[in-house]
C-alpha cells in the first residue's frame, strides 16, 4: 500500500438475509466511514484522493459499495433508509467499530430522518 493510492480487496459482508455488502479496510488508527450512497460504487473514492490523505494522516478508512451497486448485491429496490443506516452499521460492526467518535457521527446515527422509522432502542419498526 502507498500513501497516493491505499487499496485491498473487498470482504463481502452479509448485512440482511438476502444482502452482502462489499467493503475494504486500509490503513490504521480512528476510523473514518466514506459512504457513496446510492449512486457512488466505492472504488470511486481512490481517484478522489481522500482515502490515501487520510491513511497518511493516521486513519483507518472503510469504503463500501450500497446495497444495488455492484459487487454488492443488489435485492429488489426501493431501498430504504432505515435499511441503508442497517447496512453501514454492520460494515461498521464487521471491522470492529462500535462506538460514535465525532458529534457530526452521533449526529448521523441519531438524526430525525433516520431514526423516525426506528424504535427508542434503535430497532427497525415496520410501518
Amino acid at each position: 500500500m502507498t500513501a497516493s493510492k491505499p487499496e485491498s480487496k473487498p470482504e463481502l459482508i452479509q448485512t440482511a438475509a438476502d444482502v452482502r455488502i462489499a467493503a475494504t479496510r486500509v490503513g490504521e488508527g480512528p476510523t473514518v466511514l466514506l459512504n457513496g450512497g446510492l449512486g457512488m460504487p466505492a472504488g470511486v473514492w481512490q481517484f478522489t484522493g481522500v482515502p490515501a490523505a487520510l491513511v497518511e494522516a493516521g486513519f483507518s478508512v472503510i469504503t463500501y459499495s450500497a446495497r444495488g451497486l455492484v459487487p454488492s448485491s443488489a435485492p429488489p429496490a426501493p431501498y430504504s433508509v432505515p435499511e441503508m443506516a442497517d447496512d453501514a452499521a454492520a460494515v461498521l460492526g464487521h471491522f470492529g467499530w462500535t462506538t460514535p467518535s465525532s458529534p457530526a457521527t452521533r449526529w448521523a446515527a441519531t438524526s430525525p430522518r433516520s431514526s423516525r422509522r426506528r424504535g427508542r432502542d434503535g430497532s427497525a419498526v415496520s410501518q
